[in-house]
C-alpha cells in the first residue's frame, strides 16, 4: 500500500544519490578535466540521480501496487490553462530567485554562462526537457503518488518542500519550493504527470530563450549589489501585476478539474463517490516521520555551509585588501 512514510525514504534515497553521484562526477572531471562532452554532464546527473531510483522502486513495487504515476491524457482546455498559467508565473519566480540571489549565489546563472557556445536547442534539453522528465518522475510521480491518502494541501506543501529541498542551494530551495507546490497541484487536479511536466518544461525553456536573447548577449557580467536591488524590485513590482491574473487562471483550473474528477480518484481510477480528497481525516497517514526528519537536517546543514563558506570567503577577501 503506498503511504508517505515510502515516498518519504523514496526522497532519502534521493539524496543518497545525488551526493554519490556527484561525487563521482567531480572525480571525473577531475582526472579527465578536458574530457569530451562534460557539456551535457548535467544530462548523466538527472538520469543517474533520478532516473536510476525510479526504476529500482518501479521494479520492486509495480506488480504490487499497481501504477505509479497517474497518466490521465490532458484535454486541451487543460493545456490551454497550464501554458497561460505558466507564463502568468514566471515574473513571481524571477522575483523570488532575483531576491535569493541577494544574499546566495546563483548557480543557475553560472550554468547557464558555461552553456554559451552551446546552441539554443541544446540548451533547453540539458536545462528543460531532462528535468522535467526526470525530476517529475520521482517527485510528482513516485512521491506525491505515494502521499495519495494524504488531504491536498499537505500534500502539495510536502512535496514542494522536497522539491525545494532536493536543488541542493538555498538560492534555488525559494522558488523550487513555490513551483514544486503548483506542479503538485496541477497533478492532483488533473490525475495527470503530463500536467507538471509540460509546466516544468514551459518554465525552464522560457528562462533559457531570455537568458539566450538578453543576458547571454552581454559582455559585462560585474553587476552591483545595489543594481540587483533595483532589478528585484522592479521584478517584484512586475510579479505584483501578475499576481492576480495567477489566481484567476489557477481558479478557472481548479473549477474546471472538479467538475471532470467528480467520480476520480487520485490516481485516476473511477470511484464510486463524490469526493476532493482520498480519504477522511481520521484515515490520513502519519507524514512527519523520521525520515522527514532527517531530510529536513541534511538540507539545514548544507544551508549553514553555503553560508558558512560565504562568510568566510567575503572575511577571507577582505583580509587579502588589507
Amino acid at each position: 500500500m503506498k503511504t508517505p512514510a515510502r515516498g518519504n525514504l523514496f526522497m532519502l534515497l534521493l539524496i543518497g544519490f545525488y551526493f554519490v553521484v556527484l561525487a563521482a562526477i567531480t572525480i571525473l572531471q577531475w582526472l579527465f578535466p578536458n574530457m569530451p562532452g562534460s557539456e551535457y554532464m548535467p544530462v548523466a546527473l538527472e538520469a543517474a540521480v533520478f532516473g536510476l531510483p525510479c526504476l529500482c522502486y518501479a521494479a520492486m513495487f509495480w506488480k504490487k501496487d499497481g501504477p505509479l504515476l497517474p497518466r490521465r491524457r490532458l484535454t486541451v482546455g487543460n493545456v490551454l490553462l497550464i501554458v497561460l498559467m505558466c507564463f502568468a508565473y514566471q515574473p513571481v519566480i524571477m522575483f523570488i530567485s532575483g531576491a535569493s540571489e541577494l544574499f546566495f549565489p546563483n548557480l543557475v546563472a553560472s550554468s547557464l554562462e558555461s552553456m554559451n557556445g552551446l546552441p539554443l536547442m541544446s540548451a533547453i534539453l540539458i536545462i528543460a526537457i531532462t528535468p522535467a522528465v526526470f525530476e517529475e518522475m520521482a517527485f510528482r510521480g513516485i512521491i506525491l503518488t505515494e502521499y495519495g491518502r494524504v488531504k491536498t494541501k499537505t500534500a502539495t506543501l510536502v512535496t514542494g518542500l522536497f522539491f525545494g529541498i532536493m536543488h541542493m542551494n538555498p538560492q534555488q530551495f525559494f522558488y523550487a519550493f513555490a513551483l514544486g507546490v503548483v506542479f503538485a497541484y496541477f497533478v492532483r487536479l488533473t490525475r495527470s504527470i503530463y500536467a507538471s511536466v509540460l509546466a516544468h518544461f514551459l518554465t525552464n525553456a522560457t528562462q533559457i530563450v531570455l537568458y539566450y536573447t538578453y543576458a547571454g548577449n552581454q559582455t559585462d557580467t560585474a553587476v552591483s549589489f545595489v543594481e540587483k536591488l533595483q532589478a528585484v524590485m522592479s521584478m517584484g513590482m512586475l510579479a505584483f501585476l501578475f499576481v492576480p491574473l495567477f489566481l484567476l487562471l489557477f481558479g478557472f483550473f481548479v473549477r474546471y478539474n472538479r467538475r471532470r474528477n467528480l467520480l476520480i480518484d487520485l490516481n485516476g481510477w473511477p470511484v464510486t463517490r463524490r469526493t476532493d480528497e482520498p480519504d477522511g481525516e481520521t484515515n490520513t497517514p502519519k507524514v512527519f516521520n523520521w525520515a522527514f526528519w532527517v531530510i529536513v537536517c541534511v538540507f539545514a546543514l548544507v544551508t549553514a555551509w553555503e553560508i558558512w563558506v560565504l562568510i568566510a570567503g567575503g572575511f577571507y577577501t577582505r583580509l587579502l585588501s588589507i
